[in-house]
């Protein structure tokens, strides 16, 4: 099994080497995968805690986080720790945003804009969708925060996020959430 450590000596860059490491990874038997998630899980929760203490990711992990948040369980990860520690998360949003290539940033960006509207900073958050939608026009879940931004949907009723109660837990939304969007959007913009 091909691992971190032994892409580094390589001679390739640093996306390069994640990026034969996760495909050597999916190669594998079924069980690989799921492997692959949850050391992705592991990663990013480990990721999140070491930054709360002032400790960045490396080049590596960055990488490595970039790509694992293209994955829904881990995406989905995210946006849960997004909802605990919005603080620390954004921080990291930002950080990894500053050293990503660009093909990796949407699903980053995209949780970023998320964190932003939900604050107030509607700026930030549809700059944050633009970017995202500019760099990968199909990413469905950027278009759907992007379509609900613009015509001023609540952001307690987009699919996923907790109700001020905790009732409904925070989830990545994902197509399953797109009916409830056009219902909503059906409700909002009649001409949708």
């Amino acid at each position: 099994m091909i691992s971190f450590e032994s892409l580094i000596n390589r001679n390739f860059s640093v996306a390069t080497q994640a990026a034969m490491l996760l495909a050597a990874r999916l190669r594998e038997p079924a069980p690989a995968a799921q492997e692959v998630l949850t050391e992705g899980m592991q990663q990013l929760s480990a990721t999140v805690a070491a930054y709360r203490r002032g400790q960045p990711p490396d080049d590596l992990t960055i990488v490595r986080i970039g790509f694992d948040l293209c994955l829904a369980p881990i995406r989905n990860q995210a946006w849960r720790i997004l909802d605990l520690d919005p603080e620390t998360m954004t921080r990291l949003l930002r950080h990894l945003l500053m050293r990503l290539d660009r093909p990796l940033r949407p699903p980053a960006l995209t949780l970023l804009a998320f964190a932003a509207w939900r604050e107030g900073q509607l700026e930030q958050a549809h700059t944050a969708l633009v970017t995202a939608l500019a760099i990968d026009p199909f990413y469905s879940t950027a278009s759907m925060l992007h379509i609900a931004f613009h015509l001023g949907l609540d952001i307690t009723d987009f699919p996923g996020v907790p109700q001020a109660d905790g009732s409904e837990p925070g989830h990545w939304p994902d197509s399953r959430d797109l009916d409830v969007l056009r219902n909503l959007l059906t409700c909002y913009a009649p001409f949708a």
